[in-house]
């Protein structure tokens, strides 16, 4: 399944007031024909609050001004690090389901839980989509991974964007996850 390219910039800085954000929408608006999806990761995720800080509000609504910028939120999949024969690598798949589905909710809930500096919801903080982090590289959470996936989709109200993070390539799941 061959799609449009577009460049995948993960976004793990905090906005401080856009200036670590600014060159991102510069090279957006620089170049319209591009698709840049952005991963925002406010906190390993959204964080225990069901709101981000008005800084991220600012930010995110910054990023969704643009028309050729996608924004995914990030989601880790692996709460554990002791595996491997070294007990020293990351658990993948090891996120509890509820908590995982928590994340998402919590993302799409955020441009309905008065996000905007003045409570109002007059800016857009949605996400296009979920980039799960910590995937695995082979077919072993297969189940796992489908009803992320579908949880994902299934919950976004814009965009349903889903992006797995396994280091390496995963043809067969990537496929038949989509």
């Amino acid at each position: 399944m061959a799609g449009k390219a577009f460049l995948l910039i993960p976004l793990y800085i905090y906005p401080a007031e856009m200036d670590h954000w600014k060159p991102i929408i510069t090279a957006a608006q620089d170049h319209r024909d591009v698709t840049f999806r952005t991963i925002i990761n406010p906190e390993n995720g959204p964080g225990p609050n069901q709101r981000p800080n008005s800084d991220f509000v600012w930010g995110l609504s910054q990023l969704n001004a643009e028309p050729n910028i996608e924004t995914l939120a990030y989601v880790h999949t692996a709460n554990k690090l002791n595996c491997g024969r070294r007990h020293d690598g990351i658990c993948v798949c090891s996120q509890p389901m509820q908590a995982l589905q928590k994340n998402i909710s919590i993302y799409q809930n955020w441009p309905t839980s008065g996000c905007s500096p003045d409570g109002s919801n007059t800016m857009d903080i949605t996400v296009d989509g979920i980039f799960f982090d910590e995937a695995p590289s082979n077919a072993s959470c297969y189940d796992y991974m489908s009803q992320a996936a579908s949880y994902a989709k299934s919950t976004l109200t814009r965009g349903n964007i889903v992006l797995f993070n396994a280091g390496a390539a995963v043809p067969t799941l990537a496929s038949q996850t989509t």
